[in-house]
């Protein structure tokens, strides 16, 4: 059993762990995480805790008429679970809470991660365009979106 929450500032050190299971070549610290929360009016973090705490988190923003994926993570021993969907679909629900119709969403995904674009294009997100070198010079993202 799970359950999705809104993260707190308290949180951010245990959604940094999640954080730097999940991308251990340039994780987000949890200062930065904290800054991020307190200071953007527009992001949101979601968690998701089992009984053993935070096994996955989701940050997005809102402006306007469009939503944007910042960060999908779920700690790898937690993975194939659904995780990752429950948090999408949450996300979405929220959208209703919005003056403006939310009517699309946009992410960047590292080429190689095979498994997050499987699991964004089974949500219904497409390729968009290509940014080359987008990681670090090296890795090509793909900028994909989904029409709500």
């Amino acid at each position: 059993m799970y359950r999705i929450s809104r993260c707190k500032e308290k949180d951010m050190e245990e959604v940094a762990e999640v954080e730097a299971a999940c991308f251990p070549e340039a994780p987000w610290d949890a200062g930065y995480l904290k800054k991020e929360l307190k200071d953007n009016p527009f992001a949101v973090f979601l968690r998701l805790d089992d009984e053993e705490g935070i096994q996955a988190y989701l940050q997005y923003a809102v402006t306007f008429d469009s939503s944007t994926i910042y960060r999908l993570g779920v700690k790898p021993e937690s993975r194939r679970k659904g995780y990752a969907k429950a948090l999408l679909d949450e996300m979405e629900k929220s959208f209703k809470d919005y003056p403006e119709r939310v009517s699309t969403s946009t992410l960047e995904v590292e080429e190689g991660n095979k498994a997050a674009i499987a699991l964004y294009e089974s949500r219904g997100y497409v390729l968009a365009t290509r940014k080359k070198g987008y990681y670090g010079g090296k890795k090509d993202a793909l900028y994909m979106v989904k029409g709500l």
